[in-house]
């Protein structure tokens, strides 16, 4: 999305309210784009229920016996979980579990993305693996890329009472933050800044948007260890505000990277670094499948 093309609709939507501003950050496409079939990948389509009826489809891959835990994956704002596996598609030969979840309104989803809406389908996503695997003591921890790292920052925070399934243990063992950003506002201000036509507008603008939804503000209440990635080359989420976020947590493992942005795990080092986290977080494997059932479709695909 060209600068302009931000400008117009931030006009839009400026006068529809400061929830319906959120929408400006997520850019989904319908189509699905690739097919874990075609990279030897086997996978399930699983579809979660909303309290308010939508329909979130979303791709589990499961590990290679024994299952060491389970990753919930938050991809980034834009397209759908058919460009972002290849940042967790190598994590189930490891041993790990990985539900990828999309929003509502990306992919196959219904609905349209908008906060606070989104943060309770997140929620909603994770206490489904929960359900899914709660008779096994293998960790469920999260893990978001870029925007998705922002909101599950918000999503699973103690400060939002998040208690999935009633079961207080199974909160997230650990999260995973990679690319992630400490203020919504903040981001919106660097892109307007970035143009000559329109900088005079970036602070006026993002006082447009609702302050409420600060992930440096919730970072603080996380207890549990998180690991956050920044690639200092970063030209989409700067590297300040991965500063500002990683300053904000109590208990973090911080790994400044290179290179694009969210290409994190393209380099060996960085997938070892997470690995070796993981394995902090699990114990107790046992050599057990998860079985999809209840109130959540599933739809088989084998490798080819």
């Amino acid at each position: 999305m060209t600068l302009m093309r931000i400008f117009i609709v931030l006009l839009l939507l400026g006068v529809t309210g400061c929830e319906s501003m959120t929408a400006f950050y997520f850019h989904p496409s319908k189509p699905y784009y690739n097919d874990p079939q075609d990279f030897g990948i086997e996978y399930q389509e699983i579809v979660v229920p909303t309290e308010d009826g939508e329909q979130l489809v979303n791709w589990f891959f499961p590990a290679s016996a024994p299952v060491k835990g389970y990753v919930v994956f938050f991809h980034g704002n834009a397209e759908n979980i058919s460009t972002h596996f290849a940042s967790v598609y190598w994590l189930p030969e490891a041993g790990y579990s990985v539900f990828l979840a999309d929003y509502r309104g990306f992919g196959k989803s219904t609905g349209h993305a908008v906060l606070p809406v989104v943060l309770d389908d997140m929620r909603a996503v994770f206490a489904a693996v929960v359900k899914l695997s709660h008779n096994d003591p293998q960790p469920v921890v999260v893990m978001g890329q870029s925007i998705g790292a922002s909101l599950s920052v918000l999503a699973f925070s103690h400060a939002r009472n998040f208690n999935p399934l009633n079961v207080p243990s199974r909160k997230p063992a650990c999260m995973v933050i990679d690319s992630g950003f400490a203020s919504f506002p903040g981001m919106v201000r660097n892109a307007l800044s970035n143009s000559w036509l329109l900088w005079p507008l970036a602070y006026p603008v993002s006082w447009l948007f609702p302050s409420n939804f600060e992930p440096i503000s919730y970072a603080a209440d996380y207890t549990v260890p998180v690991l956050q990635f920044h690639s200092k080359d970063d030209r989409v989420v700067p590297f300040s505000q991965g500063i500002a976020l990683r300053d904000a947590f109590q208990n973090v493992v911080w790994q400044e990277t290179t290179g694009a942005h969210i290409a994190t795990f393209a380099q060996q080092a960085n997938r070892e670094l997470l690995l070796s986290f993981l394995q902090g977080c699990h114990s107790g494997m046992q050599d057990k499948k998860v079985s999809f059932e209840g109130n959540l479709t599933e739809k088989s695909h084998p490798k080819r």
